[in-house]
This record gives structure tokens, sequence and C-alpha cells, in this order.
């Protein structure tokens, strides 16, 4: 039993109050995690690029609101002709890693 604002919760409604749920894998997060400006969090182990799996340690990329992608992954799709189209909404996430 974990206690938010001195009151009693399981270990699931603990992490969705204190804003420690994985946007990955819905569990919660102990301990070291990423987070991004938008404060989404994910477990070391959750964050990668949809290309490539690498996992994600420093800033990424959104494309078309759902793909996450690495830095490498998005500098070989923008050289690649065909990689990417004038309709691709893209966004830059910056991330931190911290405890929670």
């Amino acid at each position: 039993m974990l206690r938010y604002n001195d009151a009693p919760y399981c270990s699931t409604h603990y992490h969705i109050l204190n804003n420690s749920v994985c946007k990955s894998c819905h569990l919660g997060i102990e301990g070291r995690c990423i987070s991004n400006e938008l404060d989404e969090k994910w477990h070391l182990a959750c964050l990668n690029c949809c290309r490539c799996r690498d996992g994600i340690r420093s800033d990424y990329f959104i494309v078309n609101g759902t793909n996450i992608m690495c830095l490498n992954c998005m500098e070989n799709m923008e050289d690649n002709s065909g990689g990417l189209s004038v309709a691709d909404r893209i966004e830059k996430r910056r991330t931190r890693i911290f405890n929670v």
C-alpha cells in the first residue's frame, strides 16, 4: 500500500495520481525514467525509435503525432528522397532523465 497526500492507495492509483505512469507500457515508474517537456514519462527501456528500435536517451521527434523517431533515423529519412513528404507533421521533443 502506497500513500499519496496522507491517504493509502494501491500501486496503480498511486502512480496515476502521482503522474508516474509510463506512456508506453502503462505501468508505474519507480526510480530512473525519461520525461519530456509535456511531462510524459517512460521507463528507460520503454522509449524506443519506431524505425530502428534503439532506446532513446536524448531529444527525439514525433512524426504525424504518433511515430517516435531518434535523430539518426530522422536524418536518414530527410536524406532519402521519398522518406518524408510535405504533408508529414514533425515535432521535436526535448527529454531529461531523472528519478521518480
